[in-house]
């Protein structure tokens, strides 16, 4: 018989979308403790399929070496939207535990505005050469076994030249180049365009994945169609965010007017009643 250790691990490992909302409910170090308890491949899981706001607090509470593992092993979009809602000098510490490559990728990640393609772009996405063989690159596609990737892109002298479906790499002739095989109709993104004027491009329907480049044409990353629609929810979140506040700020404002002009009539109220009062002491003489 399993024991209830052993059920909870495999529960976990199973059912991450069911054990994170639990999660969710407890003292953010009770949390941190249970998953500091528990395997890291079993806790990013959990960790990234937490409401955003109640992981990054939980993030908080574990140690800096756990925190920058499980970060590791998360998507790197839900990884980065959760070191926006940690403290700074917190997030450095985190960072300092991880390799000076992958710290770089979250540092160039951040630096963007959020409302930008370069802020919610995997800087993870593999990009080869385009003299590199497609064995070669098939090989490397197997071992990163990451579901995200639909396509590698190609450069060609720092610049990019096209994608490479990993369809693609499956149908093709091994011995073909990735110059050979790369579809070069797909057209780069800026890092510097604002998200909602590339959500409406025609080839969102074709790929679910366009390339991120940089002022150079230098290939930076990909952009996903989960990572525009995270991009995008957050906007609108901050939006909302935004008109509640000013509406508050607006209501505040006006009750404090309100109470300033209700003061000022019982001041001249209570200035007539005075006035009134010695006039009546002067008659009264």
């Amino acid at each position: 018989m399993n024991s209830p250790a052993q059920l909870t691990l495999a529960f976990l490992e199973g059912r991450p979308e069911s054990a994170a909302p639990v999660l969710a409910e407890l003292d953010p170090s009770d949390a941190a403790a249970f998953l500091e308890s528990i395997p890291g491949r079993l806790a990013a899981p959990v960790l990234a399929k937490m409401a955003p706001w109640s992981a990054a607090r939980c993030l908080e509470h574990l140690s800096p070496g756990r925190a920058a593992t499980t970060l590791q092993r998360m998507p790197f979009l839900d990884a980065t939207s959760l070191l926006r809602l940690i403290e700074e000098d917190w997030f450095e510490v985190v960072l300092g535990q991880m390799t000076d490559a992958k710290a770089n990728d979250f540092r160039n990640s951040l630096k963007y505005p959020k409302g930008t393609v370069g802020a919610w772009m995997d800087y993870t996405v593999p990009t080869f050469s385009a003299d590199t063989l497609a064995a070669d690159t098939l090989k490397y596609a197997k071992r990163r076994d990451n579901r995200a990737d639909s396509h590698i892109f190609v450069d060609q002298a720092g610049v990019f030249a096209g994608a490479v479906g990993i369809g693609e790499l499956l149908r093709c002739d091994r011995k073909a180049s990735l110059a050979e095989i790369m579809d070069r109709s797909i057209r780069p993104l800026s890092n510097r365009a604002m998200l909602a004027s590339v959500s409406a491009l025609p080839d969102w329907d074709r790929y679910s994945m366009l390339p991120v480049v940089g002022r150079k044409h230098n290939v930076l990353g990909g952009l996903t169609r989960g990572g525009l629609r995270k991009g995008l929810s957050e906007e609108r979140r901050s939006r909302v965010a935004r008109s509640s506040e000013s509406m508050l700020t607006h209501v505040f404002g006006s009750l404090l007017l309100s109470a300033a002009g209700l003061l000022e009539v019982v001041t001249a109220s209570g200035d007539g009643s005075a006035a009134r009062s010695s006039e009546e002491n002067d008659d009264g003489r």
